[in-house]
C-alpha cells in the first residue's frame, strides 16, 4: 500500500536509435535510491520521471532532456508523487500522497492526481479520493485515464476501475469497472 511508482528501477536510460545492438546511453542514476514511471513530453524533448535517490524518504517529480541535460526537481515535501504524464496544454498531471487523506480500513496515504506547470509551480488537486487514484495516462482526446482502486483487506477484495476525467477534473465517470 506504499505509493511507489508502478515501473521502477535505478537509471533511466536511452536506446537511440532503438534497434538491436545499439547500447543503452545512462541519463539519470538513482545511485541507492529509485527511480520509475518515466514519460516523455509530446514533442520528445524532456523526459519525466519519479525518483527517490540515495536513502531520500519520498519520490518526486524531476525533468531531463532527452540528451540527458537539465535534471530539475519539480517537486518538494514530506508527499510521494509519482506517475507524471504531460497534459496537452503542456501541464503534467501526477499521482500524489498530497492530497491529506488516509484510506479508511488500514490508514495508508491515500492517492489523488494532480496537475503543475512543466516547472513545478501552481501544484493543484485534480481529484479528490479518500482511496487510491494510479497511473494517469491521457487520452488521444485529451482526457486523463486512470486506475482507481480501492482495497478490502477483511474481505480479501480489491476493487479496480478504469476512471476518466477531463484536464480540468469534471465529468469523471468509470469506464470499466464496478
Amino acid at each position: 500500500d506504499l505509493p511507489a511508482p508502478m515501473k521502477v528501477g535505478r537509471t533511466l536510460q536511452l536506446l537511440c536509435p532503438a534497434r538491436p545492438g545499439v547500447q543503452p546511453r545512462t541519463l539519470v542514476d538513482a545511485g541507492t535510491g529509485a527511480l520509475g514511471s518515466p514519460g516523455v513530453s509530446f514533442d520528445g524533448k524532456t523526459v519525466y520521471f519519479s525518483m527517490a535517490q540515495d536513502g531520500a524518504p519520498f519520490f518526486h517529480i524531476y525533468k531531463v532532456a532527452a540528451d540527458g541535460s537539465g535534471l530539475t526537481k519539480l517537486t518538494e515535501g514530506p508527499f510521494h508523487d509519482i506517475d507524471p504524464a504531460e497534459l496537452p496544454d503542456g501541464r503534467i498531471v501526477f499521482t500524489s500522497t498530497r492530497i491529506g487523506y488516509f484510506e479508511e480500513y488500514h490508514n495508508p496515504p491515500s492517492r489523488a492526481l494532480f496537475t503543475m506547470n512543466a516547472d513545478g509551480t501552481d501544484i493543484r488537486p485534480l481529484t479528490h479520493t479518500i482511496i487510491f487514484d494510479n497511473e494517469p495516462e491521457i487520452l488521444a482526446d485529451g482526457r486523463i485515464l486512470m486506475l482507481r482502486s480501492d482495497n478490502f483487506f477483511d474481505r480479501g477484495k480489491v476493487e479496480t476501475m478504469l476512471h476518466a476525467i477531463h484536464p480540468d477534473g469534471s465529468d469523471g465517470y468509470t469506464a470499466v469497472g464496478d
